[in-house]
């Protein structure tokens, strides 16, 4: 492809490529307010993932004189194909695909990502380039528990050492990502003597209109109090108590003494 403008879908833009969704909600209707509660329903990470392909599809439809808006379903693939010989593989495709359905009206009422010409496209580009698992191996956990094993016991164990045993039991039973941990609150913490349950009320990566909210369970191991996650939480719950104040996240407070513990 070589552009009418002599631009590129690499060069520089200096309109913001979620501003295309704006525009495109305006034509249809909605109102500045609206505008903005819609906009919302992208977290900051999908924004953030958006932006950069919409900013490439405003300067390669500026550059071909291409409504960015209602362009042909075959100027989306020519789109699509500049990505792709740009060496974009077939995840990075998928994100675009993605972001040009939020803005894009094509003339047969489909969006783009329902298109089955992109669908085909998007097959293709994968038999080319296919993705590629980020982790091809797992490690052994043994090594871990065995290390935590060799720890003080719980109650002469420093404040430092017994929370990194937490964190790491945490992280080796719920199989949670760190963000969870985050949240953990002792507000949303039920106990009983067989585990504790964490209830995750804020908003995280999975959390979607009619699917339950995660819950941490840290279950009780009386076989080996030394790598018991129920045990090494009840001793740190006691042994923060007096330094938390009013704060109630289980590890937010830990930043503030990272210096000290």
């Amino acid at each position: 492809l070589q552009f009418r403008k002599g631009t590129s879908i690499g060069g520089k833009t200096a309109t913001d490529g979620m501003s295309l969704i704006r525009e495109s909600l305006r034509n249809k209707g909605i109102s500045e307010r609206a505008q903005e509660l819609i906009l919302q329903s992208w977290r900051e990470g999908a924004q953030k993932q958006y932006r950069t392909y919409l900013q490439k599809w405003t300067t390669f439809s500026s550059g071909w004189d291409i409504d960015p808006i209602q362009p042909t379903i075959s100027e989306v693939i020519d789109f699509l194909t500049e990505l792709f010989d740009s060496g974009l593989g077939y995840s990075g495709l998928n994100t675009a695909r993605c972001a040009l359905s939020s803005v894009i009206h094509l003339d047969d009422n489909r969006t783009v990502g329902s298109h089955p010409l992109v669908n085909r496209f998007l097959k293709a580009a994968f038999n080319y380039r296919p993705s590629i698992p980020r982790y091809n191996s797992v490690w052994d956990p043994t090594r871990v528990l065995t290390y935590l094993k060799t720890l003080p016991p719980l109650e002469s164990i420093s404040l430092k050492e017994l929370t990194h045993k937490l964190v790491m039991l945490t992280a080796l039973v719920t199989g949670q990502r760190c963000q969870s941990f985050h949240l953990m609150d002792l507000t949303s913490m039920q106990q009983n003597d067989v585990h504790y349950k964490f209830y995750i009320k804020d908003i995280v990566k999975q959390s979607a209109p009619g699917r339950k909210q995660p819950e941490l369970i840290l279950p009780a191991f009386p076989a080996d109090c030394r790598v018991c996650v129920y045990s090494v939480l009840s001793e740190y719950i006691k042994h923060t108590a007096p330094l938390r104040g009013e704060e109630t996240r289980l590890y937010q407070f830990c930043e503030t003494l990272s210096g000290s513990v």
